[in-house]
């Protein structure tokens, strides 16, 4: 089994003294394979906050994964804010602000969401660029097909789904959509956030009874979950306690599994919050030793590339067959893809007969 943590908003300035030592014993008691810290690692970026932030981190047995959070640079220093924002980050945490791990069950990708500034008056909104999100695909390009793609990032990119959200931010990172969108595209399954310090999760492109529950490749569409973590270590909580979410990996499934703080310790709650399992491949993945549907599947291809030709003009109209009416030829070719289920899942009827050419 891999074992990953997901740690969020350690806030280092407000952390409380056992908690974080009692941290520290479990990461290491349970041996972990990563760990991902999403993010505010500091109050407001001082540099004994850094400090401190840098010890629990060499305190860690596991490689460390961290993403930089808004709390991250400095709000005093302004000359440095605007002109050097990732200046402390890069002395005490990492050279990178969007740091790689890809191991052999899984690929975690990190994306920095903080910004030194922007138009909107709160500057504690997250956001991505448009070449951020266009970078993904190569930044994937080292993960193993089979591993579990996982993106990290300091800001929310879905809203948390609760009655009562009254007192609770809901501002998503700019151009989450466009990012979900790109996610799905890069085969994501993943996405692990913090900022709001609250636990929940969330589905993209999942219907609502399939809950956080993300489909396999081999069914149509890429499904993304998303999970938020509440804050590890600071006495900043929004209405449940410190905590951080475990996530384990077995062959073809992935379950998160939050881990909370109370009078026993750290105690892992039994039920996940997120399971992701991967299904036997679909009707339309074909058997090698099936050599009659994969002949099938083979003229149907080449029919598909006969028809694109044509389109293009590489090969000349009159060589193709002409239907006299198209509704007709469209009724023609559903009743003959009833007897011809290979053609039937790529919209062909069974295959023409070759039109005669002339010499």
């Amino acid at each position: 089994m891999t074992l990953l943590a997901h740690i969020s908003d350690l806030h280092f300035g407000s952390e409380d003294p056992e908690t974080t030592a009692a941290l520290i014993d479990e990461l290491n008691r349970e041996k972990m394979d990563l760990i991902i810290l999403s993010g505010d690692l500091t109050m407001a970026a001082r540099h004994n906050e850094y400090e401190r932030a840098r010890a629990f981190i060499d305190a860690l047995d596991a490689p460390v994964i961290a993403v930089p959070g808004n709390h991250d640079i400095t709000p005093y220093a302004l000359g440095e804010r605007f002109f050097a924002p990732y200046r402390r980050w890069h002395s005490y945490v990492h050279r990178e602000l969007e740091p790689s791990w890809f191991g052999r069950d899984v690929a975690v990708v990190g994306l920095n969401t903080a910004r030194r500034m922007s138009l909107r008056l709160d500057w504690s909104h997250g956001s991505l660029s448009r070449s951020q999100i266009d970078e993904l695909s190569d930044r994937f390009a080292r993960a193993r097909d089979s591993a579990f793609r996982i993106v990290v990032a300091h800001h929310p990119f879905i809203a948390e789904d609760a009655e009562d959200l009254s007192d609770r931010p809901r501002v998503m990172v700019r151009r989450a959509q466009k990012a979900l969108a790109a996610f799905a595209e890069q085969r994501v399954d993943l996405v692990t956030a913090g900022h709001l310090h609250r636990t929940y999760s969330a589905a993209f492109h999942t219907p609502e009874d399939v809950g956080a529950v993300v489909a396999s490749r081999t069914q149509p569409g890429q499904r993304v979950t998303v999970i938020q973590a509440g804050t590890a270590l600071s006495s900043r909580t929004r209405g449940e306690p410190n905590s951080f979410n475990r996530i384990e990996i077995e062959e073809d499934e992935l379950a998160v599994h939050p881990v909370i703080w109370g009078r026993k310790g750290w105690q892992r709650e039994e039920e996940p919050l997120v399971f992701i399992e991967r299904h036997a491949h679909s009707s339309t993945v074909f058997d090698e030793d099936d050599e009659e549907e994969l002949e099938a599947l083979r003229e149907a291809v080449k029919e598909l590339e006969e028809r694109r030709d044509i389109s293009r003009g590489k090969l000349p109209a009159k060589d193709a067959e002409k239907p006299k009416s198209k509704d007709r030829e469209r009724d023609r070719e559903k009743d003959k893809a009833k007897k011809d289920p290979v053609r039937a899942r790529l919209g062909l009827g069974t295959r023409p007969k070759t039109p005669s050419r002339k010499s």
